[in-house]
């Protein structure tokens, strides 16, 4: 049988190519039993399976946007409602369901940008899986890249995984907590209640509490990179081919 380190490392030989180079691994079970019966939903598992199962988060950095924005150019990527969605979907889809048929396993995926009832709660996943750190601001902090990567997919396959991991401190680590002056302003910006629109309307000063922290400073998104990410502003694709 195959180990889920074996797997791990088969499954990011396959999708690193395409800018997806973080992962991590935890047990399905270690994760199921930290969320509470509010996170019922949120659990994972595998249909006709019984055994043991592992959840792999996957992630990536900024290397991930020229390899995107080539993509954008050169397929049909233009066509889709959320085409760096439609990009991660693909290339993890692809990637997943070969791996699991090459190994003889059942399989499942969750996307971090799915809607119930295949939400999963990623950034949980990513700190047991020993990835980075929940900040306070509600992100994950990762030793090396800070704020700046963005969480895609959780990979569940029929092999045992381990045990719960611990990141290296980080948020924890930190003194200052310069995040938390940005974050009293996001808080108040949202007293009665966040929505899509507020976030369009006040989208530098969530970014304001990611650019806070000391972390990873040097792996910050470009500007291009960061507008589509907050605002999904699909002029940036056109306008940009090859990084930014």
């Amino acid at each position: 049988m195959t180990s889920w380190q074996e797997a791990r490392d088969l499954l990011h030989a396959r999708i690193a190519p395409f800018g997806f180079e973080l992962l991590g691994a935890v047990a399905s079970d270690v994760y199921n039993a930290s969320l509470d019966d509010k996170l019922s939903d949120y659990r994972i598992a595998l249909a006709d399976h019984d055994g043991p199962s592992v959840a792999l988060v996957v992630g990536n950095t900024r290397r991930l946007w020229p390899l995107f924005l080539d993509a954008f150019a050169t397929t049909s990527l233009a066509d889709q409602a959320n085409p760096l969605d439609a990009y991660s979907r693909r290339h993890i889809g692809a990637a997943a369901a070969q791996l699991a048929s090459e190994l003889g396993v059942v399989h499942a995926l969750r996307f971090s940008f799915d809607p119930p009832p295949n939400t999963v709660a990623i950034q949980r996943l990513t700190a047991l899986a020993g990835v980075a750190e929940v900040a306070p601001i509600g992100l994950c902090v990762h030793p090396t890249y800070g704020p700046w990567f963005s969480l895609r997919a959780a990979v569940v396959l029929g092999i045992a995984g381990p045990g719960a991991s611990t990141s290296t401190a980080t948020c924890s680590a930190c003194t200052s907590k310069p995040c938390l002056g940005p974050r009293e302003q996001v808080m108040a910006l949202g007293a009665a209640g966040f929505s899509r629109e507020l976030l369009a309307d006040h989208w530098q000063t969530w970014l304001a509490m990611r650019d806070a922290c000391p972390v990873g400073r040097a792996e910050r998104y470009g500007d291009r990179q960061v507008r589509y990410h907050y605002l999904k502003d699909r002029s940036v694709l056109r306008d940009d081919s090859i990084g930014g």
